[in-house]
């Protein structure tokens, strides 16, 4: 049987052989360039004794084979480090935009707009410079007593009446009455564009702290428990 040269194939440092017989009169080699991750190359020696170059071959190559794991491993490495990357990027933005008042956070508390949202579900609200108030909105506010002389609480309600210059109306969706005192624009803290359901109870600390734990072993254990179950898949 003929035998392929390194001089036969250009960019082959040293060649590794596969001999498996697959019909009669067919054999088979796979080259193999000089770094683990080269790409292999598949020959067949035909009758003549000549090597034809072919792209697939018809019986699994533990070369080929380890040539795909190392490149698929790659791949996945890419889009790790693409997602990792990504996720710092949105994460550092969401960061950056509550520190600078431009998004906030509420869990609700009360259940004065039941019906709409219920307590425990997270409202998303932008700076209303971005999202300006007006009748219909929902907005996250300072309320005071009526002649101001008194912080009540923050608010989360519908403005259901008012303007800019004499200040808003405003209600709980649940509430029979609206609230008492007027509302201006200088105490409104955000206006409400959405909200997550029940998220709030997902942000309680002893979650938290078991959500940081589990995360802390995922990275830590995790490779090495990945690795553990594929020496068992060989």
């Amino acid at each position: 049987m003929a035998r392929l040269k390194l001089r036969d194939v250009d960019g082959l440092d040293h060649v590794e052989w596969e001999n498996p017989r697959v019909n009669t009169g067919d054999y088979w080699l796979i080259a193999l360039g000089n770094t683990e991750s080269s790409k292999p190359r598949m020959f067949r020696l035909g009758y003549t004794g000549n090597f034809a170059e072919i792209e697939q071959v018809p019986f699994s190559s533990a070369i080929a084979t380890r040539y795909n794991k190392i490149q698929n491993e790659r791949k996945r490495r890419v889009a790790r480090v693409v997602t990792e990357a990504i996720a710092l990027s949105l994460t550092g933005a969401l960061v950056i935009s509550v520190l600078l008042g431009f998004l906030q956070f509420r869990t609700v508390m009360s259940g004065s707009m039941s019906g709409t949202f219920e307590v425990g579900d997270v409202l998303v609200a932008v700076n209303p410079q971005l999202a300006a108030p007006e009748v219909g909105s929902i907005v996250v506010f300072h309320y005071y007593n009526v002649d101001r002389t008194e912080f009540v609480a923050d608010f989360s309600h519908r403005i259901i009446a008012g303007n800019d210059d004499e200040g808003w109306i405003t209600k709980g969706d649940a509430n029979e009455s609206a609230d008492i005192a007027r509302v201006f624009n200088h105490d409104i803290s955000g206006t409400v564009v959405f909200w997550i359901p029940k998220l709030g109870f997902a942000l309680q600390p002893q979650f938290v702290l078991g959500i940081v734990i589990l995360v802390a072993l995922a990275v830590t254990i995790g490779p090495d428990i990945r690795d553990f179950f594929r020496r068992r898949k060989r």
